[in-house]
This record gives C-alpha cells, sequence and structure tokens, in this order.
C-alpha cells in the first residue's frame, strides 16, 4: 500500500479499537507497513481487501477505477461549462459495458446531463433523483444536492450492488499471498500482526464479513490475524470475537 497517510489512519482506527496495541514510539517501515516499539518490536502489516472477482467476471478494483474516472471527468466537465455547485451521487448498475475507451463519453454525457436538467438551487430544496431513462445505460440513478455555499462541491460513485458474504477461502487467500512476506517482515520484529482491511472509502463492491469467515480456521505464521473496518471503526479477530 503506497499511501501511507492512509496506512496511519488505518493504524490510528486500529488503535481506537484496540486496547492491547502498545502505545510506543511508532516508525513507518516497509514489511511491515509499521514497526511499534515498546517493551517488544511490534510489527504491524495491513493489506486492503478487495473481494475478488467471479469467473469471467473483470476484478472489483479496476471496475473501480473506471467509475471513479467517469465521474472524476463528468465533474470536471461540468465545472468547465460553467455549472453549479452540486453534490452529486452517482450509482453504477451492471448494464452497459466500462473500458477505457468509454470512460470519457459517458462522463462528457452525464456532465451534459446534469447541466440540462432543473437541478436544485439551494440546499433547502433538497436532493432530486435524474430520470434513468436520460442517463447513460452504465449508470442506475444519480442523486443530485445543491452546494451549502455554493462553492464546496462533491462528486462520488457507489455500486447498486447487492452485498456479497466475505467467506473463509476470500480471507485465506489474502493471507496467502501476504504470506510471503512474512519471513523478510519477521527480522524486523518480535511479534508480526497482518490486519486485512475493508475500508468503504476504496471498496470496489459492496461486501461484509460472514461469521463463518470472522470464526473460521486459517493457515498462517502471523501472531495475530485481524479483520479492520477503519470506518465504523470494528476490529475482528480472525477465528475469535469481535474486540
Amino acid at each position: 500500500m503506497p499511501d501511507k497517510q492512509l496506512e496511519r489512519f488505518y493504524l490510528q482506527q486500529l488503535r481506537s479499537c484496540l486496547i492491547d496495541l502498545p502505545d510506543g514510539e511508532t516508525r513507518h517501515s516497509e514489511s511491515p507497513d509499521f514497526l511499534i516499539f515498546a517493551n517488544e518490536t511490534l510489527g504491524v502489516e495491513f493489506t486492503a481487501f478487495h473481494l475478488p472477482a467471479g469467473a469471467g467476471e473483470r476484478p472489483y478494483q479496476e471496475v473501480q477505477s473506471l467509475q471513479k474516472q467517469i465521474v472524476n471527468i463528468a465533474e470536471d466537465a461540468h465545472a468547465s461549462a460553467g455549472g453549479s455547485a452540486l453534490y452529486v451521487h452517482v450509482i453504477f448498475g451492471r448494464h452497459g459495458r466500462l473500458t477505457k475507451g468509454t470512460v470519457r463519453q459517458i462522463g462528457e454525457t452525464l456532465a451534459d446531463v446534469l447541466l440540462s436538467f432543473p437541478v436544485p438551487r439551494s440546499i433547502r430544496d433538497g436532493g432530486v433523483d435524474i430520470p434513468r431513462a436520460l442517463l447513460p445505460a452504465e449508470i442506475a440513478r444519480v442523486r443530485v444536492h445543491s452546494s451549502v455555499d455554493g462553492v464546496d462541491r462533491l462528486w462520488q460513485c457507489g455500486y447498486g450492488s447487492w452485498v456479497a458474504p466475505v467467506m473463509v477461502s476470500h480471507i485465506q487467500n489474502e493471507i496467502d499471498r501476504k504470506q510471503r512476506t512474512e519471513p523478510l517482515a519477521r527480522k524486523k520484529c518480535d511479534r508480526l500482526w497482518l490486519v486485512i482491511v475493508q475500508d468503504i472509502a476504496t471498496e470496489a463492491h459492496a461486501c461484509e464479513l460472514s461469521d463463518a469467515g470472522r470464526l473460521g480456521s486459517y493457515r498462517h505464521s502471523f501472531d495475530r490475524l485481524l479483520w479492520l473496518e477503519p470506518h465504523a471503526p470494528l476490529a475482528v479477530d480472525l477465528g475469535g470475537a469481535v474486540v
């Protein structure tokens, strides 16, 4: 995970959940992400969880990237054309086909729709839904609110799909991927924790940890295995109870 600021946020949220996370000197590292110096050295390795795509499907990370590009293109085109400051939430569906070659056309079409549709002019007007017939096939719903001050704007994308359960096999696959880095990380610390992060701000597919995933048995050589939902915040000892 290249974003050290994001990793520090994860560590902060993990600390808010765990009373037994040492409060010693903390340093950024590479494999593991953090070293915490107390009575002994604790290494903490974070890994972002992305639900694997099903057979014949593209990785959710790839789909998410294309959707974000569309929303960014639409926001920039809307602002460049003199559109008012808005809060826009875009829900993508399963129709149409997202590709690198179609993102600009879809984004510019979305901007044109919002430029021509009577959107709210004041926060007191509440929100409006753009009629589905006006939207590109790839977009299922667009909800629009006026800016609170006429300047601030926020365009976001969401995902109109079912919430998939995270199962033992999903977690074990993530552990196996990180297990390859364990020997190097182990040389730097006395104890090593692996924290699997489900970040709703970056997650490309809606999912939630199942009871089976929480209580399952896992093959690994880490001293502790945790599931972290940083925006709750919530930390779960995998194979054990919620902490």
